[in-house]
C-alpha cells in the first residue's frame, strides 16, 4: 500500500524509475521491460461536427491537460498535449467508434435539453451543426435548450458559432454557468438547471423530449439529481426507462496525483 501511494503521489513513470535507480540501466532487457509496462490505451474524443456540414472530415474538441505534482513538477497529458500542439499536416492514427445511445432522435421536432461542461460541448456542436443543416433545408425543428458550464466568460468555447446557431434557430436558448467568474458566485450546470426549473420542467413535460449529458462523471451525477429536483422523479424515471436520457461521460481528475492547472 505504501509503495502504491508513493508511485501515485510522485506520478512515477518508467523514465523516473531509471533516473532514481541508475544501476538498472543496461540490466533490464527490452522484452522484460515491455512485459512490465502497462499498455498505453487509446483516448476517446467525441466528434464535434456533423457529416451534413462536413462530409469529408471530423472535428474534435480537446482540452490540454496540464497539472502539477505535489513535488512541484509540472506534467502534461500525453495525448492532449500532442493534439493541441500538432501542426497542420501531422499524421494522426484514429478509429471511429459509433455510440448508438448518443444520437439525435429521428424526429427533428422532438424537444432537446443539452447539458454539458468544458469540452463536453463537443458532441453538442455536432448536434447544432446538424440542426442548422436541417433548418437551412426548411425542416421544422423542435426547441433545443443548452446549458453549458465553464470557469469564466473568457473561456467560453465556440461563442460565435453558438450565437449563430441561436440566431438561425438551431438552438432556442443557451444558458451558461460560470464557476470562476471574478466578482460572481460560483455556478455550475446543476445550479442553472435548478434555477431554471420551470423552463426545464416545461420542456421535459413533452413525452418525446430527449436529454443529453456530456462531461465529467461527477458532473453527470449532480446534473441528474438537479433534473430530478426540477422535473420530478417520475419524469426522470420515464426518461431513463424510455432511453431518452443519454450520457457521454469521461474520467474524473484524480487530485491524488497532482493539482490540475489551466487547459490550453
Amino acid at each position: 500500500a505504501a509503495h502504491s501511494a508513493f508511485v501515485r503521489e510522485q506520478g512515477l513513470r518508467w523514465i523516473d524509475v531509471f533516473e532514481r535507480f541508475p544501476d538498472l540501466k543496461g540490466k533490464l532487457t527490452l522484452p522484460m521491460l515491455l512485459c512490465l509496462m502497462p499498455l498505453n490505451h487509446p483516448r476517446f474524443y467525441s466528434i464535434a461536427s456533423s457529416s451534413l456540414c462536413n462530409p469529408d472530415s471530423v472535428d474534435i474538441c480537446v482540452g490540454r491537460l496540464v497539472y502539477t505534482l505535489p513535488n512541484g513538477e509540472p506534467r502534461k497529458g500525453v495525448a492532449s498535449d500532442f493534439l493541441t500542439l500538432a501542426k497542420p499536416g501531422t499524421e494522426v492514427n484514429f478509429n471511429i467508434h459509433t455510440v448508438r445511445s448518443f444520437h439525435l432522435p429521428m424526429d427533428p421536432k422532438a424537444p432537446l435539453l443539452l447539458l454539458g461542461a468544458g469540452t463536453g460541448i463537443a458532441p453538442f456542436r455536432g448536434f447544432w451543426q446538424h440542426r442548422l443543416a436541417l433548418k437551412r433545408r426548411r425542416m421544422e425543428l423542435g426547441p433545443c435548450m443548452m446549458v453549458w458550464g465553464c470557469r469564466s466568460s473568457s473561456e467560453r468555447l465556440l461563442q460565435k458559432e453558438v450565437e449563430e446557431a441561436v440566431r438561425e434557430g438551431a438552438l432556442s436558448e443557451v444558458l451558461v454557468a460560470l464557476s470562476r467568474e471574478p466578482g460572481q458566485p460560483k455556478e455550475y450546470v446543476q445550479d442553472v438547471v435548478r434555477r431554471e426549473k420551470s423552463k426545464v420542467a416545461a420542456l421535459l413535460a413533452d413525452q418525446s423530449a430527449h436529454v443529453y449529458i456530456c462531461g465529467e462523471s461527477r458532473m453527470a451525477i449532480d446534473v441528474e439529481a438537479a433534473l430530478e429536483a426540477a422535473a420530478g422523479a417520475e419524469t426522470l424515471k420515464a426518461l431513463k426507462g424510455e432511453r431518452r436520457l443519454h450520457e457521454e461521460v469521461f474520467g474524473i481528475d484524480d487530485n491524488s496525483i497532482g493539482k490540475p492547472n489551466s487547459s490550453g
